[in-house]
This record gives structure tokens, C-alpha cells and sequence, in this order.
């Protein structure tokens, strides 16, 4: 008995499989093209404070991903949900959203996404005020990036240390060193 069920979700796993590889390679280019111009669009909503024309956008790209099982996409849906969050002051939820990404990007290896849902985290805790936690993530971020050699993304990173030193250091000297890092490696990038 045990071998017929086993034998029966081996063959439903190789069929859900075979029926998501099926699709025409246009159909999921089409669906990538479209998740992305949500992705856009809901990025252009937060910028304007429109936050419910945001979540309806990223709820339509994520359940759009999760329909064709593209796990990048998964991933920056929920890393962009919890930078939605965050700007609404949900951080429970930011970080909940945050740490699904995080949990995908690191499964497919995908180290630049990684390391912006890092930089979203880092905000999280910083606006928590959990600065130790805050810096541990941008040290993370700080490394991935250096390792991918993305020096703008180097440069977000220095700026959100100018932010902790204005935070928690209260040392507007040292942040304006930072600042101006972050200025200079934003210019030459």
C-alpha cells in the first residue's frame, strides 16, 4: 500500500512538473514581461505614496509568479511587499515578507536580490531600533555586493551606515563621512 501512494506522488510530482515546463516558452516570456511591469508599477506606487494601487500590483506579480513557479520573482515580489510594509510602518509584516524572500534568494543562489532584501532588512531593524541587527545585515549586504563588484548597490549601503551613525551613534560628523562615500561611489558608479 505504502508503495502505490509512493508510487501515485512520484507520478502527480512528474506530472505538475511536466504541465509547468509545457508552456510555450512565449507564454512565460509573456508572463515574465508582465510580472515585471508590475514590479515597476508597484515600485512607482510606493514613490507616490500610493500604497493600495502597490499592494494590488504586487499581490497580482506574485500570484503571477508563484502561477509559472519562478522563484526569482517570487522573491523580489515579497523582498518589494516588505519595502511596502516597511514604508507603512507594518514591520512585522516587512520582516515576515523580507524573510520569505530571503529564505528563496538564498535557495537559488540569487546573491544581488539577497542583498537588497538585506538592505530592506537593515531598515526594518533600524526603524525598530535593533542597530546591532541593522548592522550585521548591511555587513551582509556590504559583502555580497563587494563579491558581485555593484558599486552603486555599495553605495546604498554606505548611505543607510550614515543613517546608523545618525541613529545610534549620534555622530553627524562621522554620517556626513559616510554620506559623502556614498555620494562619491553613487557618482563614479
Amino acid at each position: 500500500m505504502k508503495r502505490i501512494l509512493l508510487g501515485l506522488i512520484v507520478c502527480f510530482c512528474t506530472l505538475a512538473a511536466t504541465v509547468l515546463e509545457a508552456r510555450p516558452p512565449q507564454e512565460r516570456d509573456e508572463m515574465n514581461a508582465k510580472i515585471e511591469q508590475f514590479l515597476s508599477e508597484a515600485e512607482e506606487a510606493i514613490n507616490k505614496v500610493d500604497f493600495d494601487e502597490a499592494h494590488n500590483l504586487l499581490n497580482t506579480a506574485l500570484d503571477l509568479s508563484r502561477s509559472i513557479d519562478h522563484q526569482r520573482y517570487i522573491a523580489l515580489s515579497s523582498s518589494i511587499l516588505g519595502q511596502l510594509y516597511y514604508v507603512r510602518h507594518d514591520y512585522e509584516k516587512a520582516a515576515t515578507e523580507i524573510q520569505r524572500a530571503v529564505a528563496i534568494q538564498r535557495k537559488i543562489e540569487d546573491k544581488s536580490g539577497l542583498a537588497y532584501s538585506y538592505i530592506n532588512y537593515a531598515k526594518v531593524f533600524m526603524a525598530e531600533g535593533n542597530f546591532d541587527r541593522a548592522n550585521e545585515y548591511l555587513l551582509l549586504a556590504e559583502e555580497l555586493y563587494t563579491g558581485l563588484d555593484e558599486k552603486e548597490s555599495l553605495g546604498l549601503v554606505t548611505l543607510n551606515r550614515g543613517i546608523l551613525a545618525v541613529n545610534v551613534e549620534r555622530n553627524p560628523s562621522k554620517a556626513l563621512e559616510f554620506f559623502e562615500q556614498a555620494d562619491n561611489v553613487l557618482h563614479q558608479s
